[in-house]
């Protein structure tokens, strides 16, 4: 969804058809529970008592964003992204601003901002605004992450490095008008 942000509808980018499924051999349940998994006999058992075997097993339960927990974040135009809904709205949102500021080093921020700038080229400042020295840092590694930023600036990314939100100002409309960083 984040390389669409700005340009396309996430939607389309959702779990593939019951026919490629079974075109390409992969079993897929979405809404059971796993009550265990059983790595010696290759089994996985289900919260209905259901058991699977397997071949191989990827696990991807995915990720929850964090609610930004600070004064204005229920500002109008504050928004998480997890789902095509939301990627929806923050295009929305976006077509018509001159500031965007993206919260997180995570290859999911990282993208937001990269694609936001890509889309809105001068039109628009974006800023991406992380806790680490550079984006990804934890996952990559100082070296590969400040590769990363250095592109990131490259593109007109404006990287606020070790910092985080303290305060979201709103407007009379409940809109943002301007984002404080705990740095200055």
């Amino acid at each position: 969804m984040t390389k669409v942000l700005p340009t396309g509808d996430g939607s389309k980018n959702g779990i593939r058809s019951p026919e490629f499924m079974k075109e390409h051999d992969l079993d897929f349940k979405l809404g059971v529970k796993v009550e265990n998994v059983d790595t010696r006999r290759k089994q996985i058992i289900l919260k209905s008592g259901e058991e699977l075997s397997y071949d191989k097993l990827c696990i991807a339960t995915g990720g929850r964003p964090k609610p930004l927990q600070v004064p204005g974040s229920d500002a109008n135009n504050v928004f998480m992204i997890r789902s095509a809904k939301d990627q929806l709205a923050i295009k929305e949102a976006a077509a018509s601003k001159k500031n965007i500021v993206v919260l997180g080093g995570s290859f999911i921020a990282s993208e937001s901002a990269a694609s936001l700038k890509f889309k809105y080229k001068d039109e628009t400042q974006v800023h991406l605004v992380t806790r680490q020295e550079n984006p990804m840092e934890t996952v990559l590694g100082k070296e590969v992450s400040s590769i990363l930023k250095a592109e990131h600036e490259k593109n007109g990314v404006q990287i606020h490095s070790k910092s985080s939100i303290k305060e979201i100002k709103k407007d009379g409309s409940g809109n943002v008008s301007a984002v404080v960083l705990e740095n200055g």
